[in-house]
């Protein structure tokens, strides 16, 4: 690899730790990702300097965690990560070590690393320091834990889902000692906190990872936040489009549809996302399994009553789970420009009150004409909908008009009475 593929921000801060008398080397996913030839988003340097070193060569620099050995170094508005060679200690709780030892050899730092394409080390002028097989392993497209696959995921089990969302987003095949190891591991998966799961878990929705989605709900690795463990179908999550809530939202229908959690919104909620998308996922599985209807009278109902990002949602899950083209009928009703929310229809409030109306017949009625526009578009014009909204004044207000029929003859609610 070439000097010239280092951003110049980065190399200076190597360069500068190695003016001073120190060692530099660039670690972990840079290595990789500038291997593979994929964009290189964050270049973290491993150094024999001390933390406070770094911060006296440094003095813009940010002291992120100095008991890790960890300074953010700022150079011309970029950051980069600078943390002491190091050694680990025991995982009392199978996360973060209980303490770490700072060492001098950067083969000690990289020994205690994940696996072994991300236990590389890359000096300022291009050589790369692999001293655990981690380019044959991105040649061979193959994920493999550095040392003994089960040490590894007991002293940190979040590296489970590491494993699976490495392999979705770089398309690699896990070694077989390090597969068998994840699963018999899987159990201390149930200690980790919602979020970190979530992030990993999002990553992989967002990559080509169904078949790694898959895998980690048939190994249980979400039992400790309420899904059981077992086969689960998600095949056409790729296709999708990538918007979180939505993928959200048919992860959690899949899970309830194949009886692994019992409440989508329980379980997203166990995984901390936020109250939106708790609410637009959630409910949206919920809508996915019903099932949403293919008149698009109805469609234009349920856009009123939930918001097109959960109908969205909705379909896209039932899509997923029952091969229809639902999410297509709902975009086309939304593309077509007709009325489909109160909001747009051609009368408002002050119009039904120039009518008479008061209280809770405005709502009513509103509903109402709704209803008739979602069946009859071209009847969303201002004086048919004053001259409709009167005659049902007069004559009293559909309870349940159906759409299309453009009938009253369905039973008739009287609006409450006035109190004169």
């Amino acid at each position: 690899m070439q000097r010239e593929q280092i951003p110049a921000y980065a190399a200076a801060a190597a360069d500068t730790l190695q003016a001073a008398g120190f060692a530099a080397y660039f670690v972990g996913g840079c290595v990789r990702d500038l291997y593979l030839g994929r964009p290189v988003h964050d270049w973290d340097v491993a150094t024999d300097a001390s933390a406070e070193e770094v911060l006296r060569l440094f003095p813009k620099s940010i002291p992120t965690g100095l008991r890790y050995g960890t300074v953010t170094v700022r150079i011309g508005g970029a950051s980069v990560e600078v943390t002491t060679f190091r050694t680990d200690g025991g995982y009392s709780d199978h996360r973060r070590p209980d303490g770490v030892q700072f060492v001098k050899d950067v083969r000690e730092d990289l020994a205690r690393r994940d696996f072994t394409v991300n236990a590389m080390a890359m000096t300022p002028t291009g050589e790369v320091l692999d001293p655990f097989g981690g380019v044959a392993d991105l040649r061979e497209r193959r994920l493999r834990c550095v040392g003994e696959p089960t040490v590894r995921f007991e002293e940190d089990a979040l590296r489970i889902f590491r494993a699976l969302r490495f392999s979705a987003s770089l398309t690699f095949w896990i070694d077989p000692k390090t597969a068998a190891a994840m699963e018999t591991c899987a159990p201390l998966t149930s200690a980790l906190s919602g979020e970190r799961v979530a992030v990993e878990t999002e990553k992989m929705l967002l990559a080509d990872g169904a078949a790694q989605l898959t895998e980690a709900v048939r190994l249980g690795l979400y039992a400790g936040f309420g899904a059981s463990a077992g086969p689960v179908r998600l095949r056409g999550l790729d296709v999708l489009p990538e918007a979180l809530p939505l993928r959200w939202c048919v992860f959690a229908a899949a899970l309830l549809a194949a009886g692994r959690i019992r409440d989508a919104a329980g379980f997203l909620r166990a995984l901390r996302r936020s109250r939106s998308c708790i609410a637009v996922a959630g409910r949206g599985a919920r809508l996915a399994l019903t099932g949403l209807p293919e008149e698009a009278a109805k469609l234009k109902a349920l856009l009123a009553d939930y918001g097109p990002e959960t109908v969205r949602c909705a379909a896209a899950a039932q899509d997923l789970l029952r091969g229809t083209s639902a999410l297509a009928a709902v975009e086309t009703v939304l593309a077509d420009g007709t009325c489909w929310a109160a909001a747009d229809l051609a009368v408002d409030g002050k119009d039904l009150i120039g009518l008479g109306a008061s209280g809770r017949e405005i709502g009513a009625l509103q509903r109402a004409l709704l209803t008739h526009v979602h069946g009859n578009p071209a009847d969303n014009e201002r004086t048919a909908l004053l001259r409709l909204a009167a005659s049902w004044l007069r004559d009293g207000c559909p309870a349940d008009e159906e759409s299309g029929s453009g009938s009253n003859d369905a039973g008739k609610r009287r609006f409450p009475e006035k109190n004169y």
